[in-house]
């Protein structure tokens, strides 16, 4: 059964839901619903069809060729890009085949494995002895094997054994734009709109937030030069951004604004300039075994020496009214005052720190559960009561989620099939009867859940919470609907009157691709067959999976 758009419209609208915040970073993305999307003329990238528009806009193409297809309408405002999953691993483990089997039920691309098999301590790898710090160069490396006409394409970078994706990819794709035009909106607002114009400053790429700085020293630019948090000042209180007395974690009521590596979203151009500032980094020794450090520390100085750009184009207006607060005793604070401490950098000319990093402070894209391990429940959007119980559970009140975000509401149902007769899912449902893990501070629905959390055994919750991830119970049909259908354009995005078609690189769907030349496919048996792995994945006692079909 295929939808017609008006059906899939009216199937997505439902009766709406409240936005739970109009504040500019407390996240209610989308409009409501297919129909409202199409409709809308904002400038903000909106993904306005799932699934079934991408059938409809690929309908009649020839799919036996390996690049994106364009459809038969003006280049000028079509166009069509690659989404390219990473995932660092180099060997099988029951959380990796977590991570990929959630992507697959989603319908991501299928990902590819970087430093698969492969051995740290090998000196034909560098010795780095690490697998964090051999993420790093094992990255570029494959970066480097993809085609230099695809750079406009979006590489999404996630850790191989703690993530879990739970929303659909239009959503994430949306939730990226939308993340970095309003960070460029406010980086023109404290540069200037020259400066960031003449100095080429943009945002390109995406990484979590955390709580704490880590493993930076505080007197580290990865620290003192990190920006404050986007979200509203109270968004935890009135004791927001205060540490509290608690020995497990005195920084629970911070909002996140310190860099995690454990997702990561942004431009292959980019990114691949990124990586090869990493690789500098990493070969100065001071990476303490930990990826995170060589990124906070690229970050911190790309914060540091922006302020150094906006200090270079201060008008004289803005001179003058700085030297009169000052004279006044209302000197504003600078990362780039003198400090008895700060490891303060030099000036540079021009912007050779840039690198266009910001951060997902709402967790938009990934929630990062560590220093913020009570801050989330997994919740269900028919169920107010369940909601407002959690949320006074965690001293929440009045309670801050009021309803299903908009962009959520208008995606793809959870368990739409192409063949809804035979796959045996429940097509009734949508997003607000499924359990959803929610930062019920801040109303957010991550894309995605970094399971990094570590005091009182939270990482065993890759293993006691598996169930409550709303695919889990239909794992195995889900998995087949996935590899059943044909390979096409999983989103289309549409800004102004440009369209662009979104696509996996790779056609086969029922093995994984790793970037190991002579075991380049990855069956699913020798990734995540045996027992106990399949046991532990399905829990549904029908023993082993096997991929329904092996070609097209």
């Amino acid at each position: 059964m295929r939808f017609s758009l008006p059906a899939l419209a009216q199937r997505l609208t439902g009766s709406g839901y409240q936005k739970v915040h109009d504040d500019e970073e407390k996240i209610t993305h989308g409009g409501r619903g297919i129909l409202a999307r199409i409709r809308n003329s904002s400038s903000r990238v909106k993904i306005y069809v799932g699934m079934a528009i991408a059938f409809i806009f690929v309908l009649g193409l020839n799919l036996s060729s390996g690049g994106p297809h364009l459809p038969n309408s003006n280049p000028k405002e079509v166009d069509a890009k690659y989404l390219h999953i990473l995932i660092p691993a180099n060997k099988r483990d029951i959380n990796l085949c977590k991570t990929v089997a959630s992507a697959a039920v989603l319908k991501y691309p299928i990902p590819t494995l970087v430093n698969w098999k492969k051995n740290f301590s090998d000196p034909v790898f560098g010795n780095v002895g690490d697998s964090h710090i051999g993420k790093i160069k094992g990255v570029l490396d494959y970066l480097n094997t993809l085609p230099a006409d695809r750079d406009d394409d979006l590489v999404v970078l996630v850790d191989g054994y703690d993530i879990w994706f739970q929303l659909r990819p239009e959503t994430l794709l949306e939730r990226y734009f939308d993340i970095n035009q309003r960070a460029d909106e406010r980086v023109q607002r404290r540069l200037g709109k020259i400066a960031a114009k003449t100095e080429g400053i943009r945002q390109s790429i995406v990484f979590s937030a955390q709580k704490k700085c880590w493993p930076r020293d505080s007197d580290d630019p990865a620290c003192f030069a990190a920006p404050e948090s986007s979200l509203p000042k109270d968004s935890y209180g009135p004791l927001t951004d205060t540490k509290v007395d608690n020995d497990e974690n005195e920084y629970i009521k911070f909002r996140p604004r310190y860099l995690n590596s454990g997702v990561m979203m942004g431009e292959l151009g980019s990114v691949k300039k990124f990586f090869n500032r990493s690789v500098e980094v990493m070969a100065l020794g001071q990476h303490k075994g930990s990826d995170q450090n060589v990124f906070s520390q690229i970050f911190g100085e790309q914060e540091f020496q922006r302020e150094v750009i906006r200090e270079r184009y201060l008008t004289s207006s803005q001179r003058f009214a700085r030297w009169l607060k000052s004279a006044f005793g209302m000197k504003e604070a600078s990362v780039l005052d003198p400090h008895p401490t700060h490891k303060l950098m030099a000036p540079a000319e021009g912007a050779p720190f840039e690198f266009g990093i910001g951060l997902d402070y709402a967790s938009a894209l990934g929630h990062p559960t560590v220093f913020a391990e009570y801050d989330s429940e997994w919740v269900q959007y028919n169920d107010p009561a369940s909601i407002e119980q959690a949320s006074k559970k965690l001293g929440i009140s009045p309670q801050h989620v009021h309803g299903l975000p908009d962009d959520i509401a208008g995606s793809l149902p959870p368990f739409w099939s192409q063949n809804p007769d035979s796959d045996g899912l429940p097509q009734d449902q949508d997003w607000s009867n499924v359990s959803l893990h929610t930062n019920l501070w801040t109303a957010n629905v991550p894309a995605m859940i970094h399971h990094n959390a570590h005091i009182n055994g939270m990482k065993n919750l890759r293993q006691k919470s598996w169930d409550k991830v709303w695919f889990q119970p239909y794992l195995r049909p889900l998995l087949d609907a996935y590899v059943n259908e044909p390979y096409r354009a999983f989103a289309v995005l549409r800004d102004g009157n440009k369209e662009t078609a979104w696509w996996s690189r790779y056609q086969i769907k029922w093995e994984t691709h790793s970037d190991k030349a002579d075991h380049e496919w990855v069956s699913w048996k020798v990734l995540c067959g045996g027992g106990e792995f399949e046991k532990e994945l399905f829990r549904d006692g029908l023993g082993p999976w096997e991929p329904p079909r092996f070609d097209y």
